[in-house]
């Protein structure tokens, strides 16, 4: 009986941990490793007192007069950058006052030691340049950002159901400032159309507003940020008043609008 035993035990022993396990095959070293590289972020930036909110994003195209340059590499040996006439040597970099409806080039060259294990032919040095061309940013001539104007079809996030179309157009003209022209929202907010701000101002893809005169409209401040890898993706972060009485204007309410281009 007990040799029926250990065969019995032997199978079962043998259904639990099943056939051995070929050996694993060993880790590549050079997984996650890249060659020297001289890529960088360029990124607008803004010098006025909402600078705090606003959302860093890579582009070639810019509105403000002043950028930020950040190499992505944060392990070299030496960044070496080339613009204009300058010559500066830190990782990221911040100008302003580029001349407008121009293009800059940008230029980083970046030193490092090569992993020559993984990249025998890596010399260890690396150069791009990149063409940033700085448009500008008018309220009388609205000159270049027409990429935010459109209709986009989406909701607000805490009532995803109530889908809606919101229309923007960049070159409003403000009736009551004739010789001023602004961007225009229709239908953010209820029935609101808006083209009068207490404050208006963004770059290429991103645009920060307040409106605190239509109270009707129910004053939305916020941040508006295009996306996507064909600009057809809006998102908008901003506040409301809890409703359309003067009173309620510091009373109010959080919300996200996430819409697609639909014109």
């Amino acid at each position: 009986m007990k040799i029926y035993f250990y065969i019995t035990l032997a199978v079962l022993m043998f259904i639990l941990t099943g056939c051995p396990k070929d050996n694993p095959l060993p880790a590549d070293p050079c997984a996650g490793s890249h060659p020297t590289s001289a890529s960088f972020k360029a990124f607008e930036s803004i010098t006025n007192e909402s600078s705090y909110q606003w959302i860093n994003y890579d582009t070639d195209t810019s509105l403000s007069d002043a950028m930020t340059f950040i190499a992505d590499d944060s392990m070299a040996i030496s960044y070496e950058w080339h613009i204009g006439s300058e010559v500066m040597n830190t990782r990221s970099v911040y100008r302003r006052q580029f001349p407008s409806n121009q293009v800059i080039p940008i230029t980083l060259i970046i030193r490092k030691l090569p992993n020559l294990q993984c990249f025998p032919n890596d010399d260890g040095i690396d150069t791009v340049t990149r063409n940033i061309y700085f448009g500008s940013w008018d309220s009388k001539t609205c000159f270049h950002p027409e990429i935010i104007s459109g209709t986009y079809q989406g909701y607000n996030i805490n009532d995803s159901n109530n889908i809606f179309l919101l229309t923007i157009i960049n070159c409003s003209y403000d009736s009551l400032k004739p010789d001023h022209k602004n961007y225009r929202f229709i239908n953010l907010t209820p029935n609101g159309d808006i083209s009068d701000w207490d404050f208006c101002y963004g770059g290429y893809k991103e645009l920060i507003f307040a409106n605190g005169y239509f109270y009707k409209s129910f004053t939305p401040r916020g941040i508006l940020l295009i996306k996507g890898k064909n600009n057809d993706s809006i998102e908008i972060n901003y506040n409301v008043q809890i409703s359309t009485e003067m009173n309620d204007f510091s009373k109010r309410i959080d919300k996200k609008f996430i819409g697609k281009r639909v014109k």
